[in-house]
């Protein structure tokens, strides 16, 4: 069976190719100080597989990225506050 290559993404899903695409980067990059830096990189490469919210192409994905993190940052916000 041939290998088929690298897939090509359809430009149609690319997030700079849309307004809510570019406000779903920022979202994310916002998520950091929420969160915590570690945990905001490990979601970032587990979700994404990359470093950055801007090298994944998929708009989808990032959406799914952005679910995760809000859902950590419930995690976080009960584990401080939650206690006492």
């Amino acid at each position: 069976m041939r290998n088929p290559g690298p897939q090509k993404v359809d430009q149609r899903n690319h997030w700079r190719n849309n307004p809510h695409g570019q406000s779903l980067v920022a979202e994310i990059e916002a998520m950091e100080k929420k969160i915590g830096n570690r945990l905001y990189r490990g979601l970032l490469k587990r979700v994404t597989r990359t470093w950055s919210p801007q090298q994944m192409r998929e708009s989808s994905v990032l959406e799914q990225l952005l679910a995760q993190m809000q859902g950590a940052e419930r995690g976080v916000a009960r584990s401080v506050g939650g206690s006492g």
